[in-house]
């Protein structure tokens, strides 16, 4: 559906209300899945894993686990709050932009695909492929004991520290401006 999507978690589990113009959705067994064809899919607090996958909408979670999101031109904006989940996790996108903030120390091992802008607060080797726009990089981040993979076909790929980032409430994040 092209409905915006919503799930919120606190201390006291799933609730099932969201904001103005969400459609609730209640997570199965602890993990959140979604499918949609477009609209917002935006996931906050939840300490699930959490499977969304939209064609055109964009993607939005605040997760304490293992994620996976697939989008064909939506951006993803990911923030991990539980740095090393004991599955690996990933994000796709074929032209959207993806950025993954990480909230606490991180002990991971990122693996990045694309052919748009790789920018990082860590340290990556970068491969580039003579005669096209494709790279590949790799950042080794603390212990890397968990696995997190981010392919964008043609968008960019960010990893940012948690520099800015000022907790409001449980289940709630935002972003300092500078």
């Amino acid at each position: 559906s092209r409905d915006n999507h919503c799930i919120r978690t606190g201390s006291a589990g799933i609730i099932d209300k969201a904001p103005r113009g969400y459609r609730p959705v209640r997570s199965q067994n602890g993990r959140f899945e979604d499918r949609t064809t477009g609209g917002l899919v935006q996931v906050k607090g939840h300490r699930g894993s959490v499977d969304a996958q939209t064609t055109s909408g964009d993607i939005s979670i605040h997760s304490w686990s293992t994620i996976s999101t697939q989008t064909v031109s939506g951006s993803t904006q990911l923030v991990l709050r539980n740095a090393s989940p004991a599955e690996p996790s990933s994000a796709q996108s074929r032209s959207g932009d993806i950025n993954v903030l990480l909230m606490e120390e991180a002990a991971l091992q990122v693996k990045m695909k694309t052919t748009g802008s790789i920018t990082t607060d860590y340290s990556v080797e970068i491969d580039n492929f003579p005669g096209t726009a494709r790279k590949e990089a790799v950042a080794n981040i603390g212990a890397a004991s968990a696995f997190l993979e981010l392919i964008s076909g043609s968008g960019a790929i960010t990893i940012s520290r948690n520099f800015a980032m000022i907790q409001i409430s449980e289940g709630e994040t935002a972003v300092q401006e500078n």
